[in-house]
């Protein structure tokens, strides 16, 4: 039986040293639909894509928790609590077009979410910060959605002015201004080809040129979309999106599943809480009383992943002919790792087929191989500008 908690959105902020420039502060960030991941040169981060806005002041008694992340723009004043904390509070109010509409670009809870995940990748720690630099920043996007960059562009830039707390650190303020011309975009499964074609050190892997120069499918389960690319000697012959193979159709069938079998309708921008805990909660009358129990869905959830694994698979077969002409198949994010045995059972078939980690060159966990690969390609490009 799976963990229901292994599909939940984790916050995660994780100092290291990684491969920078002198005169610049680059930071790669990919705004995904459950999480924003960052990474720069002093650490990875991640913090669910989640926000509520305040109406009035939060209450806390005892010792906060490590995980609340408290927003307020210094220009308008508004506050926002973001990320755990903020899924919580989530209900059926909450626009699913807003969370997962391809045009979410404009929205204030995009604002928030982007601004957090900057943050994270401006924060001081013993590994050094900006001091200074001006910030360069690299993201990406379905490759569907490719169209649509220059509106992400204009949604990151411009001036920033907000302050930021996480857990019960003080608060900190940020002030900054992006251009446009500070900003690059690269579909997104090309962020994992670059994180295993280069080291911690930003150096090319002896492998890099042989993977470039062959013919391989990159495979990006994500929470709202999934992602392939395939590429046949240096060439992009495919880049394709579908949008009914992830984590997103996984919670709704589990959601439907659950509505079949015990009447209860569950958002899916409120199931956090209960992969957190494992159950749902059963609300009933009889003879007029209330009456409630928790009861497990982890069936529930392995069921309709299963589901969503063999279609996706099936998928991968149908578009690029049973994979018989490809050389390397790079399962990449958060739920390749949680389908990674099924993956493996079944292309064992194929003896011509080398099936490699998109986390083979760092131990990070698999969410963070699209926006590492963002961020050697940023390094390899500020590099070559002279930073």
């Amino acid at each position: 039986m799976i963990n229901t908690i292994d599909f939940k959105t984790k916050t995660l902020y994780i100092p290291r040293k990684n491969v920078g420039v002198k005169k610049a502060w680059g930071i790669a960030i990919d705004i995904g639909y459950s999480s924003v991941k960052v990474f720069c040169e002093n650490a990875a981060a991640c913090i669910p894509s989640f926000a509520k806005k305040l109406e009035g002041p939060l209450l806390s008694i005892g010792s906060v928790s490590k995980t609340r992340i408290l927003y307020e723009d210094l220009e308008t004043g508004e506050s926002w609590i973001v990320g755990e904390m903020a899924q919580e509070m989530a209900d059926e109010h909450d626009s699913e077009s807003e969370l997962y509409g391809r045009k979410r670009y404009f929205s204030p809870m995009f604002k928030v979410i982007t601004r957090c995940g900057l943050a994270m990748g401006m924060f001081d720690n013993q590994y050094g910060g900006p001091s200074g630099r001006p910030i360069k920043i690299q993201t990406g996007l379905p490759p569907k959605y490719m169209t649509d960059k220059e509106d992400l562009v204009e949604s990151m830039s411009g001036k920033h002015h907000f302050r930021m707390k996480v857990g019960e650190d003080p608060w900190k303020e940020f002030d900054f201004q992006i251009t446009k011309q500070d900003i690059a975009i690269m579909p997104q499964p090309m962020g994992t080809l670059f994180s295993v074609s280069f080291d911690r050190n930003g150096r090319q892997v002896p492998e890099a040129k042989k993977l470039w120069s062959s013919n391989l499918i990159i495979f990006d389960p994500g929470f709202g979309t999934c992602d392939t690319f395939y590429i046949k000697n240096q060439t992009i012959e495919d880049q394709s999106t579908f949008n009914e193979l992830s984590m997103k159709e996984i919670l709704n069938k589990t959601r439907k599943k659950i509505q079949e079998q015990y009447n209860e309708d569950i958002p899916i921008a409120s199931m956090q809480s209960n992969l957190k805990t494992g159950n749902i909660r059963i609300k009933s009358r009889k003879n007029g009383r209330p009456i409630s129990k928790d009861v497990p869905f982890a069936n529930l959830l392995e069921e309709s992943c299963n589901e969503v694994c063999n279609e996706a698979l099936d998928k991968l077969c149908s578009v690029y002919n049973a994979l018989f002409n490809c050389d390397y198949l790079i399962p990449t994010g958060g739920l390749s790792a949680v389908w990674k045995p099924d993956i493996i059972q079944y292309f064992s078939g194929l003896e011509t087929l080398k099936i490699i980690p998109g986390t083979q060159n760092d131990n990070l966990p698999s969410i963070f191989n699209n926006v590492r690969g963002y961020y050697m390609n940023l390094i390899g490009t500020l590099r070559q500008m002279g930073y």
